[in-house]
């Protein structure tokens, strides 16, 4: 088992209107490597160790300490249930999300207009790229951009889907009986005056689309961490209540988000969420395109505008064995507390997790 230690110094953060107190010296954390086994993805020759991990959520531990999970990859139409205990996630069932057959039960009226540079890209996967849990659902977000790679618009990337589970993280149905899907999202995404006018863009440095790559429950609402765009330093969280998205039909939503900026710096996105127990959200942040010179962090922010952003921790890079460099990509708070949480990584093989902990 390899050992590495993070560091990062207490520093004054600002929000998009005003300053908050600063942060007490961040504390050092440890960071081990921890065993991940049978999470799959599609390749071509059926399924394949999965090296595209994207997000995971949990529910609460059972009286074992056992947590039933929700493990999902970039470009795959399923999502993966898992099991994680004190010395390993395991995967499990395979879970549909998404199929073409099935668009019209999405609710809600699918985008148009989109600028995607290459144009339509038809209906595929979902380009999963956040999950999160709040009873009896995991929700499952899409990135809601262009294709990174074609840079066309792949509708079904567009999807917000929630999955229906029973107390122990079950659902009734593997094969869509315990899935609903919406577009609304985007109606809400793209209303927002300050990252909307970035939204149905490339993800590139001069177009700066938008593009989701975390998700967060607490209450009633999701929070959706946005990778891009980055303005001014600024990184944008929103958060939209759940049953506005959700309810049945095909109307337009008059709903809005409420925007919450954090400043991570020049060209930092959000590259996962979770719930923290005191109700902050958990942070992983990273650079918005392949900047090899931003590191990967770690924050606690108070879930609202103008809230107070603490600094925890800096992650070193993760040895992969290859030049490319590993990217962190999801992340699960272990103790409610940000003292112990997985980090997952997309270029590694099962998600790669490493455990981090406060010294």
């Amino acid at each position: 088992m390899r050992l590495h230690l993070t560091f990062a110094s207490g520093i004054v953060l600002l929000d998009l209107l005003a300053a908050v107190p600063a942060a007490a010296a961040s504390p050092a954390y440890t960071g081990t490597e921890f065993a991940a086994k049978g999470l799959r993805t599609d390749g071509k020759d059926g399924l394949e160790p999965a090296h595209d991990v994207s997000g995971i959520a949990c529910l609460p531990p059972d009286g074992q300490g056992r947590r039933s999970c929700l493990v999902v990859n970039d470009q795959d139409t399923y999502a993966q249930l898992a099991t994680l205990d004190g010395e390993r996630l395991q995967g499990g069932d395979l879970v549909f999300l998404v199929d073409k057959d099935r668009k019209r039960a999405i609710r809600g009226r699918k985008p148009k207009r989109l600028g995607c540079s290459r144009g339509k890209g038809g209906f595929r996967d979902l380009d999963g790229e956040g999950v999160a849990y709040a009873a009896p659902y995991f929700y499952v977000v899409g990135s809601h951009g262009c294709a990174r790679k074609d840079r066309t618009a792949v509708r079904s990337a567009f999807v917000l889907a929630r999955l229906r589970v029973d107390p122990d993280g079950v659902p009734p149905s593997n094969d869509f009986g315990s899935v609903e899907a919406t577009w609304r999202l985007n109606e809400i995404l793209r209303r927002d005056p300050v990252v909307g006018p970035h939204y149905g863009r490339d993800l590139d440095k001069q177009q700066d689309g938008l593009n989701i790559e975390g998700v967060a429950a607490i209450g009633d609402r999701l929070f959706f961490g946005l990778r891009a765009p980055s303005i001014g330093g600024k990184a944008f969280v929103l958060a939209v209540r759940a049953d506005e998205l959700f309810a049945p039909g095909d109307a337009v939503s008059g709903a809005t988000g409420e925007r919450i900026a954090l400043d991570l710096g020049e060209g930092v996105g959000i590259r996962d969420l979770a719930a923290l127990d005191d109700g902050r959200l958990l942070v992983l942040s990273g650079p918005t395109l392949q900047q090899p010179d931003i590191p990967f962090r770690v924050y606690a922010a108070e879930a609202k505008p103008q809230g107070r952003l603490e600094l925890l921790t800096a992650l070193k890079d993760v040895p992969t064995g290859r030049d490319e460099r590993a990217k962190a990509e999801g992340i699960l708070p272990l103790d409610g507390q940000a003292r112990r949480f997985l980090v997952l990584f997309d270029g590694l093989r099962n998600g790669g997790p490493w455990l981090y902990e406060r010294r």
